[in-house]
């Protein structure tokens, strides 16, 4: 799957040079056909306006970098979030009676050891079940808490476990719509290849009319750019699709301190 993963992006990549390369070519025979065809002693040059442009570009490529570069930390903030109210309702099944403390503990190292595979998931369909038998354990610890809810005699801290529990359930679905649903607006994405078009038929127009340039220099531009889309793209995609993947390192850990301690 990472095979995958990485091919898509190469094809990606270099489908975003080869449109850098077309719109500065255009720009390029459009400035060569103006400067043949104009009048006498008339300056052409949009030297200025290019820049204007350019740094127009550079400010959307920002501001969209600035934007999945948050939600992807916001997503790795989620991590450590739900592995600290794990941890928590794991240690609060200690104060609870029998036999809902050792089937609520049980369970909940069973969700720690399904949510830990989230790392080395690649594919949306293993995403999707791991979704379903998640939300599925989920149900069962709520209805072993509803079932005890009368029997408790320590109401408080029975209190407690079931807001642990609830905030586990709550974190559950913030990660699942910061990972799968929240994505940059096709406007925006629209937008900022207009913006590339126009900007880079400007580039190519202006060395057109001064017959300048190279064609090592348009290509250094079109990679360097396609390199900072890539990575925007990345960063927006899925888990299941991303090179650059959230690590679940925080859940593994508390995997790995619950297998240690039940020796």
């Amino acid at each position: 799957m990472i095979l995958s993963s990485l091919l898509s992006s190469l094809l990606t990549y270099f489908a975003i040079v080869a449109f850098v390369l077309l719109s500065i070519w255009i720009g390029i025979h459009l400035g060569q056909y103006i400067q043949r065809h104009k009048k006498n002693g008339k300056n052409l040059s949009a030297g200025s306006i290019v820049s204007a442009m350019l740094a127009l570009l550079g400010f959307m490529l920002a501001l969209t970098l600035s934007l999945v570069s948050s939600r992807y930390a916001a997503r790795k903030a989620l991590v450590l979030e739900e592995a600290n109210a794990l941890g928590t309702a794991i240690l609060r099944t200690d104060f609870l009676e029998e036999p809902l403390r050792t089937q609520s503990r049980q369970l909940l190292i069973d969700y720690v050891d399904l949510r830990s595979q989230v790392q080395d998931i690649r594919n949306i369909s293993q995403l999707q079940k791991l979704l379903v038998d998640s939300e599925a354990i989920q149900d069962e610890l709520w209805s072993l808490a509803n079932k005890a809810s009368s029997e408790e005699k320590d109401t408080e801290v029975f209190a407690l476990y079931i807001q642990s529990l609830n905030e586990v359930i709550d974190l559950h679905s913030e990660r699942y719509n910061q990972g799968l649903q929240y994505r940059l607006h096709p406007t925006i994405w629209f937008l900022t290849y207009f913006v590339t078009m126009l900007a880079m038929v400007a580039v190519g127009y202006e060395f057109g009319l001064s017959n300048s340039g190279s064609v090592l220099g348009f290509l250094l531009l079109a990679l360097m750019f396609s390199a900072i889309v890539l990575v925007i793209l990345d960063l927006d995609k899925t888990a299941t699709k991303s090179l650059i993947p959230v690590s679940q390192q925080p859940i593994i850990d508390l995997q790995e301190k619950l297998k240690s301690s039940s020796k």
